[in-house]
């Protein structure tokens, strides 16, 4: 159904059809990916993650906030975007690394990583455009100032944009293995000194 020549997706076929579309795919990938024992799903790992990085999310702002509001001490830092990221992605490394005792494998890892990165990236674009809505900015007014910015050169952005998630996957991807084998380099270490 076409209005005003953007597609419109809406009704309950269209939900099912996306919901079977998701069991398919995860179903399909935690038979590949089930490959240690006590493994848990990919998308109990995806909830952990999305959990942990609401929660440095939120955090973060309200202790931004509070700086800046009763200290008048403001920090801008592009670093701190990146913490929900990272420190998520770690925390269900170390949620996976006590269920199984091992570090994932590189399919795991890697699939893992890609929606840590679709998680954040749907994440940020829903409390964006939330904040737009509450502040009253115009989001399609932002968007075409930045094409009218950049030039026409859609293929720039995309480029932009393709690097920037491929950073974020990688990043995701190698700090979900690093909280795993952390857990599991202490649990040694534990068990050594024990003996």
């Amino acid at each position: 159904m076409l209005t005003g020549g953007a597609p419109v997706l809406t009704g309950l076929p269209f939900l099912l059809k996306l919901q079977c579309m998701w069991q398919v795919l995860f179903g399909q990938l935690s038979g590949v990916l089930m490959m240690q024992a006590n493994q848990p799903s990919l998308g109990a790992v995806t909830l952990v993650y999305t959990g942990y990085y609401l929660l440095i999310a939120i955090a973060l702002n309200a202790a931004l906030w509070a700086l800046q509001r009763f200290a008048g001490f403001e920090i801008e830092s592009s670093a701190l975007g990146w913490m929900p990221l990272i420190l998520g992605a770690m925390m269900a490394g170390q949620y996976y690394g006590k269920k199984v005792g091992a570090k994932p494998a590189q399919s795991y890892a890697w699939l893992a990583g890609f929606l840590f990165m679709l998680v954040s990236v749907i994440l940020s674009l829903a409390v964006l455009y939330a904040l737009a809505l509450i502040i009253g900015e115009n989001v399609g007014g932002a968007v075409a100032q930045l094409r009218a910015e950049v030039g026409n050169d859609a293929g720039l952005i995309v480029a932009f944009v393709g690097v920037f998630l491929l950073v974020i996957w990688v990043g995701q991807r190698f700090m979900f293995s690093a909280g795993a084998a952390g857990v599991v380099k202490q649990a040694a270490r534990l068990a050594a000194k024990g003996k």
